[in-house]
Parts: structure tokens; C-alpha cells; sequence
């Protein structure tokens, strides 16, 4: 299955709220451009019956959020950013909708989504 990549199109992470504290911990976001999701290729394979489709998708530079933590006001320590394989590592979706989110979370704060589309 052909898969355009000048058409994957990829937004740079958030998180809202990007910092907060509980007890002496306090937590600020660090941001970056890449996140979790940085898709730069996939290779699509049409399931029996012709009705749903496997993505295998190829992600390249992606890191775990990154975060500045202190305790009780001290100097703050960096956690997170650590390289990851990217995620998702693949997806199904129908072949019976022209567009759909095949995968989408959405969380206080936050969202990942995959939308696809039939542009014929």
C-alpha cells in the first residue's frame, strides 16, 4: 500500500498544565520539538477481506518528556528525554471510512492522535 510521505505531518509535543508541585516536589516541563510521535514513513498492509489496513510506521528522534524536578525549593535535577523507538509502532483503521483517528488519547492536559484520510 503506497503511503505519501509528503503528506505525514507532524506537531510538536505540549502539556498543559507544563509544571506543578505536590508536598516539597515541584515538577516544570522542559519543552522540545520532537516528543513521542515523529513519524517519517510507514509501510501499509491490506488485510483479508479488504475492509482494514495494518500501519507499520518509522520514526525517527524521538524522546521521552523531559523534565526539571527539585525538592523543597534546592537546585532542580533534569529526569526524562531519554531516546525512545517512538510511539505507536503500528495501527489498524478501516478501509470503510474516507477519514477516521485511528489512534487518538486524549488525557488532562494532553493528546496523541493519528488521523488518516482517502484522498481519492
Amino acid at each position: 500500500m503506497k503511503v505519501p510521505t509528503d503528506r505525514l505531518v507532524n506537531w510538536s509535543p505540549f502539556v498543559l498544565p507544563s509544571s506543578g508541585s505536590s508536598g516539597g516536589w515541584s515538577a516544570t516541563w522542559i519543552p522540545d520539538n520532537i516528543g513521542e510521535i515523529n513519524i517519517i514513513g510507514a509501510a501499509g498492509f491490506i488485510g483479508s477481506g479488504d475492509t482494514s489496513v495494518v500501519m507499520v510506521v518509522d520514526q525517527s528522534g524521538t524522546v521521552s518528556p523531559e523534565w526539571a524536578i527539585s525538592f523543597m525549593g534546592g537546585p532542580p535535577s533534569d529526569a526524562g528525554g531519554e531516546s525512545t523507538p517512538g510511539w505507536p509502532l503500528a495501527f489498524t483503521f478501516s478501509t470503510q471510512q474516507q477519514s477516521q483517528y485511528p489512534f487518538k488519547l486524549e488525557g488532562l492536559g494532553n493528546s496523541l492522535s493519528i488521523w488518516v484520510y482517502k484522498d481519492y
